[in-house]
């Protein structure tokens, strides 16, 4: 695979060696994948970056840089997009009952306080969620 030092970022950081490599496993939107007795659901959601995933075990969603407490992800990077962005935190908002939320940084949250206090979510989201 050839490196591109633009889209991995590397430039931004000291070392820019980044070694290529090959997956063990990949995913799509809405494999399942066995974690103990648990199922992790796999939700594609780009918009921070092409590739952007979210994974929900029961009632914990790991969202990384697609949402976090109060904010969203940024979309200016290499491959983000904030259309995409724009349905993914749709579709995050409407996502059955209220996990918590483990975002990319910040505080741990639920969904339902990124559904009423997340400026993002409720721009989004709001007029389909009443």
């Amino acid at each position: 695979y050839p490196i591109d030092e633009k889209l991995n970022l590397s430039l931004h950081f000291e070392n820019t060696e980044v070694e290529p490599f090959s997956p063990d496993i990949t995913a799509e939107d809405n494999d399942t994948l066995p974690f103990g007795t648990e199922t992790i659901q796999i939700l594609a959601t780009p918009g921070h970056t092409k590739g952007s995933m979210c994974y929900r075990i029961g009632e914990h969603l790991f969202t990384g840089d697609t949402l976090m407490s109060g904010t969203i992800g940024r979309t200016d990077f290499p491959s983000g997009n904030l259309l995409e962005m724009y349905h993914s935190i749709v579709r995050l908002a409407h996502l059955e009952g209220n996990p918590f939320v483990y975002g990319g940084h910040g505080d741990i949250s639920t969904l339902e306080e990124e559904r009423q206090y997340n400026i993002f979510v409720r721009k989004y989201a709001y007029d389909r969620l009443s």
